[in-house]
C-alpha cells in the first residue's frame, strides 16, 4: 500500500515527536546496565527500530518482568544493531538476589523474542545474586 503525501507528513510528525521524547528520556533510578542486540526482522525481530524509553519484557529463567530502557549514547536502535542500556524493572522486588553480571536474557513482546542481552553491571545492589541480607 502506497502512502499519500498527507499520510507521509503525518507519519513523519509522529516519528519526530517520538524521537524528541526519546531524546529527553532519563531513568530516575536505573537498576542494571546491559547490552542488547535487537534482532533483524528476518531473525524474528521487530519490523522497525526502537527508541530510548522502550518498554520490552525482560525474560530469563522462565520469568517475565516488564522493564524500561534508557539507551546510552544514542536515541534509537535499528534492528540488527546492539545498544548499551540502563534498565529499570516494573517490579524490581521480583529480581532481588537473582541477577549477576554476565547473565544472558531476552527482550520479548508477548512470546516473540525481539532482542538478546547481557547484564554488564548491577546498579541496585540487592538485585545481585551475591547480595547477603544482614
Amino acid at each position: 500500500m502506497k502512502l499519500s503525501d498527507h499520510e507521509k507528513i503525518i507519519k513523519q510528525k509522529i516519528t519526530d515527536s517520538r524521537y524528541d521524547k526519546a531524546k529527553e528520556f532519563k531513568l530516575r533510578n536505573p537498576e542494571i546496565e546491559s547490552e542488547i542486540y535487537y534482532l533483524k526482522e528476518s531473525q524474528g525481530g521487530l519490523s522497525t527500530f526502537v527508541y530510548s524509553g522502550y518498554r520490552g519484557t525482560f525474560y530469563f529463567e522462565g520469568q517475565y518482568n516488564a522493564a524500561v530502557q534508557e539507551f546510552i549514547g544514542q536515541v534509537k536502535c535499528n534492528q540488527g544493531e546492539t545498544v548499551r542500556t540502563l534498565m529499570s524493572f516494573a517490579v524490581p522486588e521480583v529480581q532481588i538476589g537473582r541477577l549477576y553480571e554476565g547473565l544472558k536474557f531476552e527482550i520479548t513482546e508477548g512470546i516473540k523474542v525481539v532482542g538478546r542481552g547481557e547484564i554488564i553491571k548491577i546498579l541496585r545492589i540487592d538485585l545481585n545474586k551475591t547480595f547477603v541480607r544482614s
